[in-house]
């Protein structure tokens, strides 16, 4: 619209420069009108410039108004009236940056802080052991029930659900709340451990039987004196268990940060774990070192020595020889033999003690655990044990003994794994073609079956139109009978007819005359 104006507006204006132009000589009416056009001319600008000045202005006001706004939600500053329209902060308002910072610095505290990052199950219900020794009995819903019908509405049967696998195993940890916040006096009910799962599906409720894992104590005695039938059960507590249940103040200005602590991961913790019953299993072994078992405990010894519970050179036997006995008769070198006479003491791994005293050669006084040694390099690649080549045997090398290393058990299972994958894929692929053939013996089988049932259908058919076929051509004989009979009977007395006919005839009828002999 202000273009349609401002185009009026020029032709006015041009018209009445027209006017002057023509009556500039002397005064007219011409002049008279380019002088009221121009005038008009004139008004009109006015009147667009002062609307193109006020939206302006309102634009300008829209623009100021949105960036004081945005100074405000961004920076926490606001235009001072009283000081030059400058901006100033905001008194109880922060920055977008600076509310960031304190977010960062929150979620670090709350990383910190709030560590129950493990599994929980809520609305469970708990019955504490009642003595030390004695087991408890915890009880975790299955899933949520199905919603109550609605008025007027008749209750929809629901298949059960078979029901999940238990999400506690046992031997796991278990911790236990009540549901009630602290500030009500919500309490820690202990740690306990997992013995036993059943899955009462009835119930829908999992019903695991725990134990405690450490003697009660007397805060123990006063939560554990009563059932109760909502507690929250977690799988993990938090690492940093005073700041879990303690509300912290703010940092002063003379207090510094304290550094947040570089969390592990589960593999990290369970790689140490591993690590440190590793450095118990090998101390344990130092200190078993030279040990003398009972005597009451040999035949067990021996037993797990057969079993191969315990290796080889595990355990050694001090024997005393009864009569003349040489170690290795047939060895070919005569160095390598050794002669042991009577009551001569000697050591050897108890399993040669033990097949030497079954022979009556020799007595056992001592038996002694002595820690096997192990050495990296052969436990990663392996030894092999050749043959004297005094022997004079070609192939010597070839008949040593090879222990085969991590290496090389790792190479096997490798190929062993490649082998069961080609095994695999060709029985998956047996497999396929056996179910594919299953489908169309199953497909010839439903149409067999439904031919069957087709032809069953067209044979029962058949025989009711046998039968219908047999009771029509009965009837038709029947029929072709009584007419054949009614036949001989018509013909019977069409011929009796006849000859009544005939003799009736001839009795009135007078004798035709013999025609004249020809001359």
């Amino acid at each position: 619209m202000n273009y349609v104006l401002l185009g009026l507006i020029a032709l006015v204006l041009v018209t009445g420069l027209v006017a002057f132009g023509v009556g500039h000589k002397r005064w007219s009416w011409g002049t008279l009108i380019a002088a009221i056009l121009v005038l008009l001319a004139g008004t009109g600008y006015l009147y667009v410039a002062a609307r193109l000045a006020a939206y302006e202005w309102s634009w300008t006001r829209f623009v100021r108004g949105k960036q004081e706004q945005l100074v405000k939600a961004e920076d926490a500053l606001a235009p001072d009236r009283n000081d030059g329209w400058r901006l100033k902060p905001i008194a109880g308002m922060k920055p977008l940056e600076q509310l960031a910072e304190e977010q960062t610095r929150w979620q670090r505290a709350l990383d910190r802080i709030d560590t129950w990052r493990g599994r929980s199950f809520e609305k469970a219900s708990f019955e504490p052991p009642k003595t030390d020794g004695q087991t408890g009995t915890l009880e975790i819903p299955i899933g949520d029930p199905p919603p109550p019908p609605a008025e007027g509405e008749a209750a929809v049967p629901v298949e059960p659900v078979k029901p999940a696998d238990p999400p506690i195993d046992p031997g796991a940890t278990v911790f236990l709340f009540e549901d009630v916040p602290a500030q009500e006096g919500g309490r820690y009910l202990g740690e306990f451990q997992v013995q036993t799962v059943v899955t009462d599906a009835a119930a829908n409720r999992y019903v695991f039987t725990v134990t405690q894992t450490e003697p009660r104590d007397a805060y123990d005695a006063a939560v554990w004196n009563q059932t109760y039938d909502s507690v929250t059960v977690y799988d993990r507590l938090p690492g940093d268990r005073w700041l879990a249940f303690s509300k912290t103040g703010g940092l002063g200005d003379d207090e510094a940060a304290m550094p947040t602590p570089t969390r592990l991961t589960i593999e990290q913790v369970e790689a140490l774990l591993q690590e440190r019953e590793q450095q118990k299993e090998f101390l344990s072994e130092i200190d078993r070192h030279e040990t003398i078992a009972d005597k009451d405990e040999w035949e067990r010894i021996r037993g797990r020595l057969d079993s191969g519970e315990d290796l080889p050179g595990s355990y050694w036997g001090l024997v005393r020889f009864k009569e003349p006995f040489t170690v290795a008769e047939d060895l070919d070198v005569e160095e390598d033999k050794r002669s042991f006479a009577p009551d001569e003491v000697a050591e050897f791994d108890l399993q040669t003690a033990f097949d030497l005293a079954d022979k009556g050669q020799v007595t056992i006084e001592e038996v002694r655990y002595r820690r096997p040694l192990r050495d990296a390099r052969t436990f990663m690649h392996g030894s092999r044990i050749f043959s004297t080549p005094e022997r004079g045997d070609a192939n010597a090398a070839q008949d040593g003994i090879t222990a085969d290393g991590i290496a090389a058990l790792l190479a096997t299972l490798r190929r062993d794994l490649t082998t069961l994958d080609a095994s695999t894929a060709r029985l998956q692929e047996s497999r396929t073609a056996v179910e594919t053939e299953l489908r169309d013996t199953r497909g010839r089988e439903q149409r067999l079956t439904a031919d069957k049932q087709s032809w069953d259908r067209d044979a029962a058919a058949a025989e009711r139109m046998a039968e219908a076929f047999a009771a029509e051509a009965a009837r038709t004989a029947k029929e072709f009978d009584r007419t054949e009979r009614a036949i001989l009977e018509l013909a019977t007395e069409y011929r009796n007819a006849i000859a009544r006919l005939v003799e009736r005839i001839d009795a009135e009828a007078p004798a035709p005359a013999r025609p004249a002999n020809a001359p």
